[in-house]
């Protein structure tokens, strides 16, 4: 492993591909797109149960990835990569295994372009990440990284003549990206992160046994959104993998509880597509916090005492409650209220009063965005 090397032609001539995704929140149904959770679900339950769904609003919080090569006259594959908070540079494949400690994300995303990659040997290539997202947010900030550098690993090694992805081929990448993120956390992986950075808007995707299908929302529902909740970030940063695995094996034991919390989540996702598609808010800000409620209630270990806090400070200035977003045990809150935010302005005050930072929702219309120059 070296420091990168000041290349002898120039950055400016590279050819070079740039991708850009959005992270999400979570409105209601996470954890039923688990595999095979939603399948299972609806055999046990027939046709007493709506199709399992999940829905979520893609935010302008972004990550990035830029990828760019040139010939070199070494055989070696040379790969940089920079994420922000280091730099190095590889000679693979024989410092494979540093690569893979320093920039794990970054090393299954290019292990998963193996066949696409093999003419990559004799090029120096270089990789920059890039996320605005607080690490552990809750926000899928590792996911949406994987569908930006997918994104941009497609289009650089596959040279396609149009950067722009078809629906099905954004579907199929989400899918690489959901598999490849098990592999790194050696465990469960839910698509529903990856379908947000791909797609973007506000946006319920169903699971049905052949595929994932995807509807949309009007304006209007990102407008209230936007004036009608905030996001707050408690200190601890919550671990997805453990949660949901530990949920979902209790789950497919058979325990009553979980099963049981499964279906109410399941019905309340219904609900919330329901209401947004009838514009009635007040019943979709009812469906957002309830999401919550039943975790919390059924598994009450996904909270911590500062989401607790958060929750109580919400409540007491006016908020219908608290939706957290992720697995939980920590993480970001989003707090919902009936009428606009800027009529709460006591609720901001004592966020800031007791140490929390908070964000503003901004709702990314637009999904996974590719720009090629060289």
């Amino acid at each position: 492993m070296t420091r990168e090397p000041q290349p002898q032609t120039s950055s400016s001539e590279w050819p070079k591909v740039s991708a850009s995704a959005p992270t999400r929140v979570d409105l209601a149904g996470g954890t039923l797109d688990l595999w095979p959770v939603p399948h299972v679900l609806q055999s046990l339950c027939a046709q007493a149960l709506p199709q399992p769904r999940t829905i979520n609003a893609a935010v302008e919080l972004f990550t990035s990835a830029e990828v760019a090569s040139f010939p070199s006259p070494e055989p070696a594959c040379k790969l940089g990569i920079d994420d922000g908070r280091e730099h190095n540079t590889f000679c693979l494949p024989q410092e494979l295994e540093p690569f893979h400690q320093s920039f794990p994300l970054v090393a299954q995303a290019w292990a998963g372009f193996k066949e696409a990659s093999a003419g990559t040997t004799g090029r120096h290539w270089q990789i920059t990440t890039r996320s605005e997202v607080p690490r552990g947010s809750g926000l899928g900030g590792s996911s949406s990284l994987f569908v930006s550098l997918l994104g941009a690993l497609h289009h650089h090694i596959t040279q396609p003549v149009t950067p722009a992805l078809s629906e099905p081929e954004l579907f199929e990448l989400c899918h690489h990206a959901c598999n490849l993120e098990a592999g790194l956390l050696g465990g469960l992986a839910g698509s529903q992160d990856h379908l947000a950075a791909a797609f973007g808007g506000v946006s319920s995707f169903r699971f049905g046994s052949h595929h994932t299908t995807r509807r949309t929302f009007s304006e209007t529902c990102s407008e209230w959104l936007e004036k009608n909740t905030v996001l707050v970030l408690a200190p601890e940063t919550h671990h997805s993998g453990g949660a949901n695995w530990r949920t979902v094996k209790r789950f497919l034991e058979g325990d009553p509880q979980i099963r049981g919390l499964f279906v109410e989540l399941s019905q309340n996702a219904a609900s919330l597509e329901k209401s947004f598609q009838e514009e009635d808010f007040l019943e979709a800000a009812n469906c957002i916090t309830r999401d919550w409620m039943l975790r919390k209630k059924t598994v009450p270990e996904l909270s911590t005492p500062s989401l607790d806090h958060i929750e109580r400070i919400a409540k007491l200035n006016g908020a219908m409650g608290v939706k957290v977003c992720g697995a939980a045990e920590g993480g970001m809150a989003l707090a919902v209220f009936e009428s606009p935010l800027h009529q709460h302005p006591n609720f901001l005050s004592a966020v800031k009063d007791a140490g929390y930072e908070h964000l503003k929702v901004k709702i990314a219309q637009r999904g996974l965005r590719v720009r090629t120059s060289s």
